[in-house]
């Protein structure tokens, strides 16, 4: 009985791998016949085509134009011409990665309104701190008796520094060292001075503190060093943002005669020495005082001299030295 058994399962065996080989020969025949039943190999990995690194080059590009128009403080005329050139730019990779259809419409609006905003005037640090001596000047404009004198005036937007040394630092100087001479320096203790020498040798000067309730220092003011001539006198005025900081009167009309005298330094000495440390805005020069609102006037006008950056800052230290006036007058 068990040798039956034995045998049985024998049969039972062969006859279960005759099932499993005709099961195989089966699938390896329809393997062959569709190829689509095969296990798909492995296939590797695509690298850019040749267009879409282009376009990824152009994308990164344009990007970091964008950042730096956003970023820096540049002219308008500079500023307009980069961000075109970064809306071209930008045109390759959104044909080039973004299907065709609304997305693509609407991707290119929005390249035309980043173009734009991109490119529009901004405003600037230097216009920032003109519209804060605009304000000023129009806060004080009517808070003095104010009158216009013959004479002479200078007028800057200008930032003062004070290194602390030990001798005069010139801001403007012109005349002959025994003539006529006038000046505007911060003196070795650290006074904002504006001084006169008129054709006798005779010195008149008039001082102010540098810094909180005087001449402001690292700071960008308008500044009017003013000398008017009155009927019976002559009187000297330190003006701050249409503020009168320092003003006097002399019982004796100043006779000053520079038209002989050799062309004004600025930062320097007529020498060429004792250079001041400030950094020059604008400046002019006027044959007679100014009121307020004439201060205002030149303020704005003199906006139109920096459209939109610092480029035409002049800046002033020892290690530049000093430079003739009509250089960098308007």
């Amino acid at each position: 009985m068990a040798g039956g058994n034995s045998h049985q399962r024998g049969v039972e065996r062969a006859a279960k791998a005759r099932m499993t080989k005709e099961v195989v020969e089966t699938v390896l025949e329809c393997i062959q016949t569709d190829p689509k039943m095969a296990t798909p190999l492995e296939t590797p990995k695509q690298s850019f085509s040749p267009s879409d690194k282009l376009g990824i080059v152009l994308a990164l590009v344009g990007v970091a134009m964008g950042i730096i128009l956003v970023l820096l403080e540049i002219s308008l005329s500079t500023r307009i011409i980069l961000a075109l050139l970064a809306g071209v730019l930008l045109i390759y990779p959104i044909i080039r990665f973004i299907p065709r259809g609304e997305l693509r419409w609407v991707a290119f609006l929005g390249l035309v309104a980043l173009t734009v905003y991109l490119g529009w005037p901004r405003e600037t640090a230097l216009d920032k701190k003109i519209n804060r001596i605009l304000g000023l000047l129009e806060k004080n404009e009517n808070k003095e008796t104010q009158i216009s004198l013959p004479g002479f005036s200078l007028q800057a937007l200008i930032s003062i520094h004070n290194p602390k040394t030990q001798g005069r630092q010139y801001i403007w100087d012109v005349g002959t060292e025994k003539g006529a001479r006038e000046s505007v320096y911060v003196s070795p203790d650290g006074l904002f001075t504006y001084a006169i020498v008129d054709n006798k040798g005779e010195l008149y000067e008039i001082r102010s503190s540098l810094g909180s309730g005087g001449v402001p220092d690292d700071e960008v003011i308008y500044l009017a060093c003013q000398l008017g001539i009155t009927g019976t006198g002559t009187i000297l005025s330190v003006v701050v943002n249409g503020k009168t900081v320092a003003t006097r009167e002399f019982p004796v009309r100043i006779e000053l005669d520079l038209r002989n005298a050799p062309g004004g330094r600025i930062g320097g000495t007529i020498s060429d020495s004792n250079f001041g440390s400030f950094a020059l805005y604008w400046l002019a020069f006027y044959p007679r005082t100014l009121l307020v609102k004439e201060m205002k006037q030149h303020a704005i006008a003199a906006k139109s001299y920096h459209p939109g950056v610092n480029y035409s800052i002049w800046k002033f230290g020892p290690e530049t030295g000093s430079v003739p006036a009509e250089s960098v007058t308007h």
